[in-house]
């Protein structure tokens, strides 16, 4: 009875490689073929994208329902000059999804776009579908989180005799 279970698990995750495999494959495709002088797959309003932003998707099952989380770090909030972007990222985030497939429809039409795939067995919860996507924007502000630990570090460990603030 065990060794049946872990064949139908093997195939369900074969399953999912195999989608994740296409899914990164058709988008990779898609992608190459656009030429700038063709019309199709491309419009005059498009823009042309220097930049990317990243999250992560997951989807698992979890007493017999499908639990999908789209995930954004904070930092987009910072490095993003387009706050409704932030907006959007963050109602995203909060969003229930009812299935895998409904969630990369939504993610894809506000641009968003697998960009790596893969899955992996967890004893709790089965097969994992991880995602890492990517969204293209024109610009975004340079982060320098080294910088601010260190500021953060030098704060910490030089005490200073003056308040702050007061300057002569």
């Amino acid at each position: 009875l065990s060794s049946g279970i872990k064949f139908l698990e093997m195939k369900k995750l074969s399953i999912v490689l195999a989608v994740v495999a296409m899914m990164v494959s058709a988008t990779t495709q898609a992608q190459m073929s656009k030429n700038p002088e063709s019309s199709r797959g491309s419009s005059a309003t498009e823009e042309n994208f220097d930049h990317k932003i990243y999250g992560t998707l997951i989807s698992y099952n979890q007493n017999g329902r499908e639990i999908v989380k789209v995930e954004f770090d904070e930092m987009i909030q910072r490095i993003s000059p387009n706050k409704s972007d932030v907006k959007v990222c963050m109602d995203i985030e909060g969003h229930r999804f009812n299935s895998l497939g409904e969630a990369l429809i939504v993610l894809s039409s506000h641009g968003w776009m697998p960009e790596f795939g893969w899955a992996s067995e967890d004893n709790r919860n089965g097969s994992v579908t991880h995602m890492l996507i990517a969204k293209g924007v024109k610009k975004v502000q340079p982060l320098y989180p080294w910088k601010e630990k260190e500021v953060k570090g030098d704060a910490k460990s030089k005490p200073t005799s003056k308040p702050a603030g007061k300057t002569r």
